[in-house]
């Protein structure tokens, strides 16, 4: 089954409002960025991930919110 990054494959993945994700699917979001455990087939460096949120920052981490280690993640990657 092919799935979100095996089709942003060479192209950008956009996610909007990702505090509006549960932590469970943050966390699935996360291990495929770093581990790209599920799209071994895509290489990480292919997928540009950009995601918005209408949170600040320094919010990251509260219930309701980006988790803080995925906005660490998507904060490091340039």
């Amino acid at each position: 089954a092919r799935g979100l990054f095996h089709d942003a494959t060479g192209g950008t993945l956009y996610i909007e409002e990702i505090a509006d994700y549960s932590a469970a699917i943050q966390g699935r979001l996360l291990r495929a960025i770093r581990e790209q455990a599920t799209f071994p087939t895509v290489p990480a460096e292919s997928v540009r991930v950009i995601a918005a949120t209408r949170l600040p920052g320094e919010d990251a981490g509260h219930p309701g919110t980006v988790r803080r280690d995925l906005w660490a993640q998507l904060s490091a990657v340039t």
